[in-house]
């Protein structure tokens, strides 16, 4: 595989000014064979005039193979507060996709994560404005909100995403996270993109 080509300083690391929020992202893998479980050490402040979304560090939270009843969940739940101990993280600076039910995300609200955030990453794309760039403007120069330019907040998501990286306000990208955010293949239905599913 040729090496990968991260473009807009998104593999650079900055120090970011004052005391920036520090945050916990919990990706779970849902079935064997699926996406890996991976928990994600991210911080968020200002750097030279911009607000900066910066990961810090990966870590592949071991799944065993064949486990998934509840005491699996419980044991990737002290993985990760293992984790946010070591990081000193308060629960409400760490979140968990929940696209799929929500069961990790309510475990935790009952074994000691009370207070995370659950991410739905499923459903129509929101009604935020994503950009004051005139490139997102409407035809009477008012921004565009997501749901005008994306099919879905999947879609959403990976757009504004690059959206940020292409501004230099996405930082610290690994080549195997670089990869992962561009394997999605998408396609433009009347005005909206819409990124193909998984």
């Amino acid at each position: 595989t040729p090496p990968l080509i991260i473009k807009h300083g998104g593999r650079d690391k900055v120090k970011l000014e004052g005391d920036p929020h520090r945050l916990l992202g919990f990706d779970p893998a849902y079935t064997d064979g699926g996406d890996r479980a991976i928990a994600t050490h991210l911080q968020y402040g200002r750097f030279n005039g911009l607000w900066i979304l910066q990961v810090e560090e990966q870590r592949l939270i071991n799944r065993p193979r064949g486990r998934d009843d509840e005491d699996y969940h419980y044991l990737i739940l002290e993985e990760f507060m293992k984790m946010r101990d070591e990081l000193n993280i308060h629960n409400r600076n760490c979140g968990v996709d929940a696209s799929a039910g929500g069961l990790l995300w309510s475990m935790g609200e009952r074994y000691g994560l009370k207070g995370w955030h659950p991410c739905d990453f499923s459903g129509a794309a929101t009604d935020t404005i994503v950009s004051a760039s005139e490139e997102w403007e409407d035809d009477d120069g008012e921004p565009k909100t997501a749901r005008d330019m994306f099919f879905n907040r999947t879609t959403e998501l990976c757009f504004v995403s690059r959206h940020f990286l292409e501004h230099g306000q996405l930082k610290g990208l690994t080549p195997d996270l670089a990869r992962e955010m561009c394997l999605r293949e998408f396609e433009t239905t009347g005005r909206r993109k819409k990124a193909e599913s998984k």
